[in-house]
């Protein structure tokens, strides 16, 4: 997907940025989880929701990937602003 929707000058750049989220995720997400444990009744409760939380995320974040990305649309457009 990304060689078609990117231009190869821009490819650094598109296949950086989520290297970059999933970087900042694995440093977020411990003190995240532990945030929510510590919030809890329980640590059982507080994993459940932690669970629930990431569950959410990874739903939204997953419908999200299925709707936006539309090489036909951005293809064109990421050409043009390499012109720029």
């Amino acid at each position: 997907m990304t060689a078609v929707i990117a231009p190869a000058s821009r490819r650094g750049v598109v296949l950086g940025a989520p290297a970059f989220v999933y970087a900042l995720a694995g440093a977020l997400s411990p003190w995240t989880v532990g945030r929510v444990v510590d919030a809890a009744d329980s640590v059982a409760a507080g994993y459940r929701d932690a669970f629930l939380l990431t569950s959410a995320l990874l739903a939204v974040t997953g419908l999200l990937a299925l709707c936006l990305p539309r090489p036909e649309r951005d293809a064109p457009r990421l050409a043009k602003s390499r012109d720029h």
